[in-house]
């Protein structure tokens, strides 16, 4: 990894990651996982996804991290891009962290605030490289409130969230 960006397409001894299972497969668990996602944050909070997502991890079965991370983003915007309504930064940054975090990236979920004028702010990181679209903070003083990274325990980390 170079220049704190994910390298774009995948090299030769990276192709593995998407002969594991094919992209179809990928975008029908992407679409499957969306629906969920946003079911579930509606109905049960922000406390039940993420111990659901960290209840899901997996350890990467082939290839390396990165190729994921990079497969993941695409196939996640891909189903973000199609899906209707899908404009909030909690819903598609929860949506992105729980389909990376199933296939074993260590991805970072986060959200930050700001006081005044009040604004908030979800999005995913790999490696400290934010994975979906981050605001025009970086003249304005954003305060990161939550940082989840897979190395959480369901429930125990974040026992202070609860569902509104």
């Amino acid at each position: 990894m170079q220049s704190g960006r994910l390298q774009p397409g995948l090299e030769r001894s990276e192709r593995r990651v998407v002969s594991a299972a094919s992209e179809a497969w990928y975008a029908a668990e992407a679409f499957w996982l969306l629906r969920t996602t946003k079911r579930r944050l509606k109905a049960r909070g922000l406390q039940f996804v993420i111990d659901e997502a960290l209840k899901s991890k997996a350890t990467l079965r082939s290839g390396t991290e990165e190729a994921f991370a990079r497969l993941g983003k695409s196939i996640a915007d891909s189903v973000i891009r199609i899906h209707p309504g899908l404009n909030r930064c909690l819903e598609r940054s929860l949506f992105t962290w729980s389909f990376l975090i199933r296939h074993g990236v260590r991805a970072e979920f986060i959200i930050a605030v700001r006081k005044y004028p009040f604004a908030s702010h979800a999005w995913v990181e790999f490696r400290g490289i934010p994975l979906t679209p981050l605001p025009r903070f970086a003249r304005s003083p954003y305060r990161v409130i939550l940082r989840v990274p897979t190395s959480w325990q369901a429930s125990a980390s974040h026992a202070g969230l609860r569902a509104s």
